[in-house]
């Protein structure tokens, strides 16, 4: 369906409609596919950052915890050395009550003795 255009000296051919409307069409698929990439990678792009930020949070979660258990375990640690020293102190401690309880037990058994003699 082409045909001349006789007041021209250069030939013109019509371009059937049919064949404009298949190349517009091919045009904004090409542009619509090019919006959709641009899309999936704008969607990849904040699935990865949102990703990364939960990992994050987690490594940042098991973190607390290791140094919530560290501290517990150093508490442990200082409890056990203080009951230990305290062990290591109780003996003394109880040598010392008990002589001391047998010279005032004396004493009283001697001053009784002395004053109802």
């Amino acid at each position: 369906m082409c045909h001349r255009n006789f007041k021209n000296p250069v030939t013109t051919f019509v371009v059937p409609l049919a064949y404009v409307r298949a190349v517009f069409i091919a045009v904004v698929c090409v542009y619509m596919v090019k919006s959709l990439i641009c899309c999936i990678l704008l969607l990849r792009q904040e699935f990865n950052i949102e990703k990364l930020q939960i990992v994050e949070a987690e490594k940042r979660k098991i973190r607390q915890e290791y140094e919530r258990k560290e501290n517990q375990l150093d508490i442990k640690k200082k409890m056990y050395g203080q009951s230990i020293s305290n062990k290591a102190f109780c003996p003394t401690s109880i040598f010392f009550n008990v002589c001391c309880d047998n010279k005032i037990n004396r004493w009283h058994f001697t001053t009784e003795t002395t004053q109802c003699s």
